[in-house]
């Protein structure tokens, strides 16, 4: 069995309700998009090449590290959020986003799947 796998089992066992499965497909494009319309705000070599940026790469490595299928789809999903996060505009707004993203999260464990976060 690979690496990736193993961690997508092991993910999976800790989000076997619907609604679990609902609050995370909400959640979490939330959590990433607010992450990133924060961090976007911080510039590293230029205003178009931010923390975000570089956030993004070392995140699309892992992935791709794992499975190149799995890290093609995960750059596609994080430069789409990556340009949405360029058109908030408010670290703030973004800083909202991302904790409304986790609060979907604690809903999809506290209520659906009755038990803490898996990491």
């Amino acid at each position: 069995m690979k690496k990736v796998d193993r961690l997508l089992q092991d993910y999976a066992s800790s989000h076997r309700t619907k609604g679990n499965i609902i609050t995370h497909f909400i959640g979490i494009p939330l959590i990433v998009l607010g992450l990133i319309s924060m961090l976007v705000r911080l510039p590293l070599l230029s205003e178009s090449f931010t923390v975000a940026e570089a956030l993004i790469i070392l995140v699309t490595i892992f992935y791709f590290a794992l499975d190149v299928k799995l890290g093609t789809v995960m750059l596609i999903a994080v430069l789409l959020l990556d340009v949405v996060a360029r058109g908030i505009g408010s670290f703030w707004i973004g800083f909202l986003i991302f904790a409304t993203g986790w609060l979907f999260q604690g809903i999809g464990h506290a209520v659906y799947e009755k038990h803490s976060p898996a990491f």
